[in-house]
């Protein structure tokens, strides 16, 4: 890559207000640590959240992977 093409990616960067980390990495938009994800079955109750805190189901968190992926892939069947 030239001198050339890097300053072009930069400056496509700044304008995007996205960050090039020390390991070559471009992230775009919040921060994960602070992105939560939530998903609400049709009736609009809300049944998952997931955040940098953990994954919370029905507003308990789930410790353990293997029953947070049972629930997941429970909560997943309800969108099909």
């Amino acid at each position: 890559m030239t001198t050339d093409h890097i300053k072009m990616l930069q400056a496509t960067v700044d304008k995007s207000r996205a960050t090039i980390h020390d390991n070559g990495t471009v992230s775009i938009g919040k921060p994960v640590s602070d992105a939560e994800i939530i998903l609400k079955p049709s009736n609009g109750t809300e049944v998952l959240r997931l955040t940098k805190d953990g994954f919370i189901y029905m507003g308990k968190t789930i410790e353990d992977a293997g029953e947070a992926y049972r629930l997941f892939m429970s909560v997943m069947g309800q969108f099909k």
